[in-house]
């Protein structure tokens, strides 16, 4: 990839004057040809400001800390250049920007990109944090998860096979009965064993 310079200057925007006849002073920074222009929150004096050199003259009673400041906000823009440097990633003047007021740099995914990492945090989301809040030790995964969902929730609160196959999704009704089939058989058990007692009593 190839790398270009960076370019950091401040100057005044000395058509307007506060109150108090002060000028703000503007960064640009400019990488591969282009500019991004954007205010410090500094003011001066203009009568005080040296444009080559970037900064105050030493007769301003506000020259050390306003030349500190200056010196700070050049620093910390390269700083995030070279920290865009190192990803060793194309990026822009306005990353550049981005990264010095502390914006993390998203790259923009597409819908199949957001479906994987969706469904990467929901595996890390069922096979860690759920099996510690409720005390599991058995790895959990999206298939054991749909399948207590299907028996312990469903089936054996008496919801009907129809409506379980429709939840799972399944095309066919011989589907969801091969897969549960034997747990409904292991209910209707517990369900007359249930009823027997009650003829008993």
């Amino acid at each position: 990839m190839k790398t270009h310079k960076i370019f950091i200057r401040f100057g005044l925007i000395s058509k307007r004057l506060n109150q108090k006849g002060c000028a703000a002073i503007q960064c640009r920074i400019t990488y591969n040809k282009n500019r991004k222009d954007f205010a410090t929150g500094l003011y001066v004096d203009p009568n005080y400001w040296d444009p080559k050199k970037q900064r105050l003259l030493d007769q301003s009673d506000q020259e050390e800390t306003t030349n500190m400041q200056l010196s700070l906000i050049r620093n910390k823009i390269s700083k995030a250049f070279l920290m865009l440097q190192v990803k060793e990633e194309p990026f822009t003047v306005q990353d550049i920007y981005d990264a010095y007021k502390g914006k993390t740099l998203e790259k923009e995914l597409g819908i199949l990109e957001v479906w994987d990492l969706h469904n990467e945090r929901m595996k890390r989301l069922i096979g860690k944090e759920i099996a510690d809040v409720v005390g599991i030790e058995k790895r959990l995964t999206h298939d054991v998860a749909r399948r207590t969902f299907a028996t312990t929730v469903l089936l054996f609160n008496n919801v009907p096979m129809e409506v379980v196959s429709e939840l799972l999704g399944h095309s066919k009704m011989a589907t969801t009965q091969q897969s549960y089939g034997k747990i409904v058989q292991r209910k209707v058990g517990e369900e007359m064993s249930r009823l027997n007692d009650k003829f008993k009593s």
